[in-house]
């Protein structure tokens, strides 16, 4: 009987191709495919955490025209701007409740980090520079994430400004958004003045597998 060395090689292993094994349940030697022991292991894999550990999407979006008054100081949008109804994808997800009210994500748990992304679309004027960025963390206390973008006005012709990253509360000495506490986008012009808003989307995912 040959041994394993000395046993050809494939380039490739389809799932169809058997393997051989030893059934515990049955005290005797069977055989398995590829695809089946690939299938046991994708139902039997549990991730614990990080990137492989995706939650549930939070999501606030408004569609409607609103004229914002933007000023210097990063400053949140409202229910008037997140006009549509917000939701979260899977619909089981608890680690936030919305205050749209407030333009704000309000954590129910500790949470490790978070992955955002936010989209704005409007016109705002030529000399105006639209800063987004993302805040995180204690209201009183609040970490402004690294992440921002800056777009110019283009007068009448609409732009859409968009930033994404992670973030995480570095207010906190073990980097923690807390519960209770908040993430949301804020926006400010260089010089205060009107941003005519056509839409808005925030979407927050946690990355910490809850």
């Amino acid at each position: 009987m040959p041994t394993i060395n000395q046993l050809g090689a494939v380039s490739a292993v389809s799932d169809s191709d058997l393997i051989p094994l030893y059934s515990q349940g049955s005290q005797t030697a069977r055989r398995a495919t590829v695809g089946q022991i690939k299938q046991s292991i994708q139902d039997g894999f549990v991730p614990e955490g990080g990137i492989l550990a995706l939650s549930s999407f939070y999501v606030m979006r408004g569609t409607s025209a609103s004229a914002v008054a933007v000023g210097t100081t990063p400053a949140p949008f409202n229910a008037t701007q997140y006009s549509s109804p917000s939701f979260t994808l899977p619909a089981a997800g608890a680690s936030f409740v919305f205050d749209v009210a407030n333009g704000r994500l309000i954590a129910t748990r500790d949470i490790q980090a978070i992955e955002f992304t936010a989209s704005v679309s409007g016109t705002w004027p030529t000399n105006r520079d639209l800063t987004l960025s993302v805040q995180v963390g204690d209201p009183m206390n609040l970490f402004t994430s690294a992440f921002q973008s800056v777009a110019s006005g283009g007068g009448a012709n609409p732009r859409t400004i968009e930033i994404s990253g992670p973030a995480s509360n570095l207010n906190d000495p073990q980097g923690i958004i807390r519960a209770g506490q908040i993430v949301r986008l804020v926006g400010s012009f260089n010089t205060a003045d009107t941003l005519n808003l056509t839409r808005i989307a925030f979407a927050v995912q946690t990355l910490d597998g809850q």
